[in-house]
C-alpha cells in the first residue's frame, strides 16, 4: 500500500526538481535532492 505513495512523492519530486532546476541551471542536483528526500520521508 506504500508503493502508490512513494511513486507519487518521487513524482512530484522530480517535477519540483526539474522546475527549480531550470531556473537555476542545475537540474541533476536539484532531481536528486528531490528524490532523496522523498526516499527519506518515506
Amino acid at each position: 500500500m506504500k508503493e502508490p505513495k512513494t511513486s507519487l512523492g518521487a513524482g512530484i519530486g522530480l517535477i519540483v526538481g526539474i522546475i527549480i532546476g531550470s531556473a537555476t541551471n542545475n537540474i541533476g542536483l536539484w532531481i536528486a535532492l528531490g528524490l532523496w528526500l522523498d526516499l527519506f520521508s518515506s
